[in-house]
């Protein structure tokens, strides 16, 4: 898409998938208009990959996620807390945080707790940026 073509983008359970995190972190605000916004949910490390590679629930995950695990498994990682900073240049991180709702602590990654819907499991990394340039 063209430079600042978007109000905002929204990549739900997409970003584990790419090959760069940072690289594609950088198009997708690109094409947001300056103070748009770019709205990421991605699993977390921990919670859902259980701290497996590959991706017991996914083998497609090139990249994992967490705001509290700095080293990882997987042969790309993203560690917020170093991540985010890097993109202070171009956008301010409006909110970031690790979303667990109705999650059984004691199945932890035994399971992926998300599949059955009806369960109203919700567990995720989210992080909103606003560009800023």
């Amino acid at each position: 898409f063209p430079p600042n073509s978007f109000d905002y983008i929204h990549a739900s359970q997409l970003w584990e998938h790419m090959h760069d995190p940072e690289s594609s972190l950088r198009g997708w605000l690109s094409c947001v208009k300056p103070g748009g916004h770019v709205v990421l949910t991605v699993p977390d490390l921990g919670l859902y990959e259980g701290f497996r590679y590959p991706s017991k629930w996914n083998p497609d995950h090139k990249i994992s996620f967490s705001f509290l695990y700095e080293e990882s498994p997987f042969p790309k990682h993203v560690f917020f807390p170093k991540f985010l900073p890097k993109f202070a240049d171009i956008a301010e991180v409006v909110l970031a945080r690790l979303v667990v709702r109705n999650y059984d602590w004691t199945l932890g990654s035994s399971i992926d707790q998300t599949w059955e819907e009806a369960k109203g499991v919700e567990l995720w990394n989210e992080i909103v940026l606003k560009r800023t340039i």
